[in-house]
């Protein structure tokens, strides 16, 4: 799609700049990239998917183990840890108030200021923009094809697939799980036409199982009613039943709110970080919410207060 061929291009250009930057001024372009990689959706979320694959030491655990300047070996063991450890480091480095040099100097033997910059964008730096360009070809990123699903439906489908539900609401959340299975098919997903068999059932969608980044995938339907936060309990644990009996790291519940009032989902994520998630045993599950109810413009709707959901509601602690 062009969306990827932009970015790569971005991205390119991103690591040019770096590359070419002497010694004054690498300190700045960190910064740069920093700041530029953090604003970009997809890139975030190939990253946050990343962080799963393996756990990565903090820079100062592995500095602490350093010898001799200029050798020094990975800490990671596959491409994913890899990308997440210079990531990591970059961020570091532009948080710390330390002289740019001394964080060079570790990673290079050059005695020129030049020098060690040159050896520190290619040697380190580069593995993550390829780790990058190469995930943003493959689009791969499971979570960034979701937030593109919310998009298209709000923007998009919103009105015609509520029709249909309320044509034929016993049945209505197929019309929901059919229009993400096209979607993610339009996405580049190999996704199967009909749902796969696994120990604990029938999952919504399963697709790329053989891959590094598959997608394991129940979608609910929250109406408030029958439908309700017990419904989308069920859903967090079937998607994590089927990630552990498929071996995948990671699962997702897309959430069609059809209620006026926004769910505020838990997270055991930090912050306000986007999209939750909740770490349970074998797993990480992922919740996506999508509105799916027509709604009045925005200068004709009154104040909505968002409905709590609890942690223990979702995952029955």
């Amino acid at each position: 799609m062009r969306w990827r061929q932009d970015l790569q291009v971005k991205l390119r250009n991103r690591y040019r700049a770096l590359y070419t930057a002497d010694g004054p001024r690498i300190a700045h372009e960190i910064d740069l990239v920093v700041d530029w990689i953090s604003s970009q959706p997809s890139l975030a979320y190939i990253l946050e998917e990343a962080r799963l694959t393996e756990t990565v030491p903090s820079y100062d655990e592995w500095a602490s183990g350093l010898g001799h300047r200029g050798l020094w070996e990975w800490p990671t063991k596959t491409e994913a840890g890899r990308a997440i450890f210079v990531w990591d480091l970059l961020r570091h480095i532009s948080a710390s108030d330390q002289d740019i040099i001394r964080f060079l100097s570790v990673f290079s033997s050059e005695t020129k200021y030049d020098a060690m910059a040159r050896d520190f964008a290619e040697q380190v730096v580069r593995p993550l923009f390829d780790y990058l360009d190469e995930q943003i070809g493959d689009g791969s990123s499971v979570l960034y094809a979701l937030e593109r699903y919310v998009r298209q439906v709000e923007w998009f489908d919103q009105e015609r697939l509520y029709a249909e539900f309320q044509a034929n609401t016993r049945q209505g959340e197929d019309v929901y799980d059919r229009h993400l299975r096209e979607f993610l098919f339009r996405e580049g997903f190999d996704m199967p036409y009909s749902q796969l068999r696994s120990p604990s059932g029938r999952s919504d969608v399963l697709a790329g199982l053989e891959s590094d980044d598959p997608l394991v995938c129940e979608l609910k339907v929250y109406d408030g009613d029958n439908r309700d936060i017990g419904h989308l309990a069920s859903g967090v644990t079937q998607a994590l039943q089927y990630a552990n009996d498929h071996g995948k790291s990671a699962a997702h519940l897309v959430v069609i709110n059809l209620t006026t009032r926004p769910l505020q989902l838990p997270s055991d994520g930090p912050g306000n970080a986007y999209p939750p998630y909740l770490d349970l045993p074998g797993a990480r599950v992922y919740l996506i919410q999508v509105r799916g109810l027509p709604r009045e413009s925005a200068s004709k709707q009154g104040r909505t207060e968002p409905l709590i959901v609890q942690r223990a509601q979702l995952a029955g602690d």
